[in-house]
């Protein structure tokens, strides 16, 4: 955990996914990764501790496309952040969307991860 917490302090790492403006239809800042979800549908559920304001399926998460190499890196990302436990932001696309054997849930736009 370490050297995960060591990797993540060094930069504050930013992603955007897709083509979708940074400017997300919700927003979730100052919170922590609580859940991280792979589903058989080639998406990731990333669940947060705090409630999205502005969230168009009124949930907690964001989904992501992990069928693709940028939706796995950032998979990754989220992974690290729970397991160091650290500071996050995080935008959805402001439509809501729920795959098979899934949450409701925004598809994550971007993810914010802050150095502590």
């Amino acid at each position: 955990m370490t050297k995960v917490r060591n990797l993540l302090a060094a930069a504050v790492v930013f992603v955007a996914l897709g083509s979708a403006s940074v400017t997300q239809a919700s927003a979730i800042n100052g919170t922590r990764v609580s859940t991280v979800m792979v589903l058989a549908t080639q998406t990731a559920f990333i669940g947060f501790t705090n409630a999205i304001p502005g969230n168009a399926c009124a949930s907690s998460g964001y989904y992501i496309d992990i069928s693709t190499n940028k939706g796995k890196a950032v998979l990754s990302i989220a992974t690290a952040a729970l397991l160091s436990n650290v500071i996050v932001d995080a935008g959805g696309s402001g439509t809501c969307t729920t795959p098979s054997g899934g949450f409701s849930g925004e598809t994550l736009v971007m993810l914010n991860v802050h150095n502590q």
